[in-house]
């Protein structure tokens, strides 16, 4: 099967147009082993987060398609395939992000009954995080294991998977294979991150703060702190404690912790079916949110235009409805 340079206009890398330059065609066997080289380099989805043009990406995509056409069952176009939709997806190509995301799953699947490679298999895993399939991820990851039972990238991905449904017994146990043997190997922060969240659900209070400290030499803790603060909540002998042990080692991220877990004081300026809160301290998105149920389920009969109010926040600028208090009302 021939390829001319007109099947593939507009969607051809630099490399393609040099080769047409001194090729009269190019061949499926050509473009299959640009493909294979390409899928070398797809093991990874976020390659070290460094960014790829969207062009390059799009014309990976195209050229996979353009493979798979002929050729359904090659493996490594579908990786190619995953990995590009996944990309386009992930920096922000493309507006409707969840379609890439699928397709990329759709890829990774198709690959994954071609080959059994664990690799894949924690790929697709990877792509139903980012899609909120959290059934996919279970199947993923768990198949991951079942070729290669010690694969790190594949305990932790289930430990994740097992946290984001509650049943944090079994992803301490996860975590902790994950983490077995690799301390000082790389950046592993994110993975005692993890580790304390669900040691610090579970009541194990010496065992979170030990993997929270661990954390603290890479750089997940000071991305995370807000998320380890929120965390804290409820426990205020817990955090003043941690705040201590971390102050001995980090002031600064022992003081950004404690920022993050106290209490702020604010405003309210907005109160129509839900309530918009001015915080203290007059910072960029300084303005907070809470609907009227959740003023209900504080305790609190309705608010006025004026009161003050001490809340704590979770994701984004949410007020968490179990931490909100009027401390006192204008005359």
């Amino acid at each position: 099967m021939n390829m001319r340079p007109e099947t593939a206009k507009g969607v051809m890398p630099g490399w393609i147009s040099r080769l047409f330059s001194t090729q009269p065609a190019w061949t499926a066997t050509e473009l299959a082993d640009r493909i294979a080289s390409r899928a070398k380099n797809c093991n990874s989805l976020y390659l070290g987060d460094k960014t790829e043009e969207a062009r390059s990406l799009k014309q990976w995509r195209n050229l996979a398609l353009h493979l798979l056409d002929a050729h359904p069952d090659n493996l490594d176009a579908w990786k190619v395939l995953g990995h590009a939709e996944f990309r386009i997806a992930y920096e922000g190509y493309a507006n409707q992000r969840d379609q890439h995301y699928e397709a990329s799953k759709r890829a990774y699947q198709a690959a994954a009954r071609l080959g059994a490679d664990a690799r894949t298999w924690i790929n697709l895993g990877e792509v139903c995080f980012h899609s909120d399939d959290l059934k996919g991820r279970f199947v993923a990851y768990r198949v991951a294991l079942d070729i290669d039972p010690d694969n790190r990238s594949a305990l932790y991905g289930l430990g994740k998977a097992y946290a984001k449904a509650g049943q944090h017994q079994d992803a301490v146990k996860l975590f902790r294979r994950s983490l077995e043997g690799i301390r000082g190997e790389g950046d592993d922060s994110f993975s005692h991150i993890d580790l304390g969240m669900s040691e610090l659900y579970l009541g194990n209070r010496e065992q979170a703060m030990e993997a929270f400290l661990v954390a603290t030499q890479g750089i997940a803790f000071n991305m995370l702190y807000k998320e380890i603060a929120v965390a804290f909540y409820g426990h205020n002998d817990w955090a003043a404690e941690f705040h201590s042990r971390l102050a001995q080692t980090n002031p600064c991220l022992a003081e950004k912790f404690l920022a993050a877990f106290q209490p702020m004081l604010g405003t309210v300026i907005y109160a129509k079916g839900y309530y918009r809160i001015k915080s203290d301290g007059g910072q960029p998105l300084s303005d907070y949110f809470i609907t009227g149920d959740e003023v209900e389920a504080a305790g609190i009969a309705r608010l006025r235009l004026g009161d003050r109010v001490e809340f704590k926040t979770g994701s984004a600028r949410q007020v968490l409805a179990n931490h909100f208090k009027v401390v006192s009302r204008p005359d």
